[in-house]
């Protein structure tokens, strides 16, 4: 049995130059040859050696399971949350800035999200909903000995600048890559549970906090709606020039995960130990879930070119969950505040 290594990391390696045409110079310098060695290997001519290949793998994180035994069912995958010594909303918000970073590097890139629950990046856009996500993920996930709840307010913001600022650049980053969205009217469910949670807990400063994040998640339906219709994304009022799809789907039911594609290049983002995630690049799974990508597109209403009709139903059907979490939060801090 003969299997061709070497083709396929050459393979790799010219897709990756032809995507990122400073990364040949970055090469060469890595490896320690000439330009006329880079070009004999490039054109067949010579292979790399073993430290060579070795050196190249570990730079462009490619999976050398995939390039010695390609017909395996089995997959490897990055899991970013290991390198992170203390995990805390800065330390979950760098390494996203520079995945973003490196996307728009890429040309012809297309974000594709499926989502169970409200995408991170969209609580991103709002530093009350922010501001209280990351409170959720220090309370629970990310709690350590002797962590003690104590009561939120929307006032605090985010805190200290520098984690303010990591927020408001990975939702302008994602504002402007194009994205194709996958929603159901039971996109927010979980975040209003974790108010209802969290008004029984007595972990408001006041009700009114509680009704603060409603109306933030309010106006943030509305504002995806207003891209939606736009068929672009918009920051801060202002249209952005990428490209904005949303289908619903009120059967679907999915984690969330993000596929990166562009022509030739391919990237799946995978929520594990939520809100930690982890990063595939194997092909076979790459084809796979676009494949599923595709299923989901032909059950699902593309909102963008909906009725007008419809868009209101689909807000409708939003805000009726909201107000019913409103009325059971009153109901609730009646007898706690």
């Amino acid at each position: 049995m003969k299997i061709n290594s070497q083709q396929l990391l050459l393979d790799l390696v010219k897709m990756r130059v032809e995507q990122q045409p400073t990364l040949k110079r970055k090469i060469i310098e890595l490896l320690e040859i000439s330009d006329t060695t880079w070009h004999r290997i490039i054109n067949g001519n010579s292979n790399f050696d073993l430290n060579q290949s070795a050196l190249l793998i570990r730079e462009l994180q490619l999976d050398p399971v995939a390039l010695f035994y390609p017909e395996r069912h089995s997959l490897s995958c990055e899991f970013p949350a290991l390198g992170i010594k203390e995990i805390n909303p800065e330390s979950f918000l760098r390494p996203m800035n520079l995945q973003m970073e490196a996307l728009h590097q890429l040309k012809d890139v297309t974000i594709f999200y499926t989502t169970r629950e409200l995408p991170m990046f969209y609580y991103l856009s709002d530093e009350v909903l922010a501001s209280f996500k990351f409170r959720i993920f220090e309370d629970s996930p990310w709690n350590k000995d002797g962590h003690k709840p104590v009561p939120f307010s929307p006032s605090e913001g985010l805190k200290p600048e520098s984690l303010s600022n990591l927020a408001r650049m990975a939702w302008y980053q994602y504002c402007k890559l194009p994205s194709v969205e996958f929603w159901t009217e039971n996109t927010i469910d979980n975040t209003l549970k974790q108010i209802i949670t969290y008004t029984e807990a007595g972990l408001f400063l006041k009700k009114e906090d509680a009704f603060i994040l409603l109306e933030s998640i309010s106006k943030l339906i509305n504002y995806v709606m207003d891209m939606s219709i736009a068929g672009e994304k918009i920051h801060n009022g202002n249209k952005t020039g990428a490209r904005f799809k949303m289908y619903i789907n009120d059967n679907l039911h999915t984690n969330n995960a993000i596929f990166v594609e562009t022509p030739r290049f391919r990237q799946l983002f995978y929520t594990f130990d939520n809100p930690n995630y982890l990063i595939f690049k194997d092909d076979k799974l790459m084809d796979y879930f676009k494949e599923h990508i595709l299923r989901l597109k032909s059950m699902s209403k593309l909102m963008n070119e909906s009725t007008v009709a419809d868009q209101i139903s689909f807000t409708k059907k939003i805000e009726t969950k909201i107000e019913f979490c409103r009325t059971k939060v009153d109901a609730i801090a009646r007898e706690l505040y």
